[in-house]
């Protein structure tokens, strides 16, 4: 099932199994995100509860991604300010990483421990009239990133989309 009704960014869902299949807890399917490229690994058999659980985590940050100095930089000087920010070891101490990821978290744009989103990377700078969706994946390039553009509120609503839908699939 394709979810979202924005205009760059859908959800990919398809139901897989319910619960109590083979005496597993379900329900369970494949999940990716869909802009001008694929977003994730579609083919990777996941928990749907434990992804319905990883994207509300992404929402709570709508309207909380405003950063100008962001959306001032290019895509490959945005991402790899977040990455750095929030994945790289660079000494900082244990204050400065908890205080960046208190900054940078609210940046995140896949759900982090789903197989589907194993090696992607991905952000949303949004201000009022734009939403910037930048990404890199297990198979890009060293400095490539890429780039859509949403309107804003397009990625968070197709997100409480998917966990309304993995709801009432449960």
């Amino acid at each position: 099932m394709i979810i979202g009704l924005g205009p760059t960014f859908r959800v990919r869902c398809d139901l897989d199994g319910f619960p109590g299949m083979d005496g597993r807890e379900g329900p369970f399917g494949r999940l990716c995100f869909l802009l001008p490229e694929t977003v994730g690994n579609c083919d990777a058999l996941i928990s749907l509860s434990v992804a319905a659980a990883s994207v509300t985590h992404l929402a709570r940050n709508r309207g909380g991604r405003a950063a100008p100095e962001l959306m001032a930089m290019n895509a490959v000087e945005a991402f790899e300010t977040i990455h750095r920010a929030l994945f790289e070891d660079d000494e900082r101490s244990d204050q400065q990483v908890m205080a960046d990821w208190d900054e940078f978290s609210r940046f995140l744009a896949v759900p982090r421990g789903l197989e589907s989103f194993d090696g992607w990377k991905a952000f949303l700078i949004e201000d009022e009239l734009l939403g910037r969706y930048i990404w890199k994946g297990p198979d890009h390039d060293e400095g490539e990133v890429l780039e859509a553009n949403l309107v804003p509120g397009e990625f968070d609503d197709a997100i409480e989309a998917l966990v309304a839908f993995i709801d009432l699939a449960s």
